[in-house]
């Protein structure tokens, strides 16, 4: 089985680079917080977070909350964990930290189980094969009127497609990115 813990072991300055090399990343993750918060309408849901990281997107997530919301973070990094844990001090009522691979994970969660699920930067990490999985798996697990917010990045080899999607990709931070699941 390949192994696909792509930041193993890393933590810190090497991956703020990450951050820091990635235009509009502070916005991303605002955009994802904002989108997250339009479908809570309710007290007592369960969200789940692909890739909790250093727990940046969860913190802007339930800071933009005033609502009652647990969420499950999971990530495959003992280290990211342990800073989510950190950042989220405040929060950690709200949060179970996971640490397990996503897909794995999701196979032991019952259908119908999460009212919706959020990702930040983290799913292009996955190969072919693995993101099929997860999309699978979200599916399965996200309840019907559920939701799912996604934010991240594509590469593509035509240097004018890039272009083309790079410009997309600033322009999507400007509007609703979300797709409603209704049974996939």
């Amino acid at each position: 089985m390949k192994d696909n813990k792509r930041f193993n072991n890393i933590l810190g300055e090497e991956y703020e680079l990450f951050r820091n090399a990635i235009y509009y990343y502070d916005e991303l993750e605002e955009t994802i917080a904002r989108e997250v918060s339009l479908f809570i309408d309710k007290d007592e849901l369960i969200l789940l977070e692909i890739g909790a990281g250093s727990g940046i997107t969860t913190d802007a997530v339930l800071n933009k909350v005033d609502k009652n919301i647990l969420i499950k973070a999971v990530d495959n990094e003992p280290k990211m964990l342990k800073k989510a844990k950190e950042i989220l001090v405040d929060h950690l009522e709200q949060v179970d930290l996971i640490e397990a691979d996503i897909v794995d994970y999701l196979k032991d969660i019952p259908d119908s189980y999460f009212d919706g699920v959020y990702s930040g930067w983290t799913i292009h990490n996955l190969d072919t094969e693995k993101r099929a999985g997860l999309f699978r798996e979200i599916g399965r697990v996200t309840k019907k009127g559920g939701f799912i917010v996604n934010g991240d990045k594509i590469a593509v080899d035509n240097e004018q497609k890039h272009e083309e999607n790079y410009t997309g990709y600033k322009n999507l931070l400007k509007m609703s990115t979300i797709a409603h699941l209704d049974g996939f």
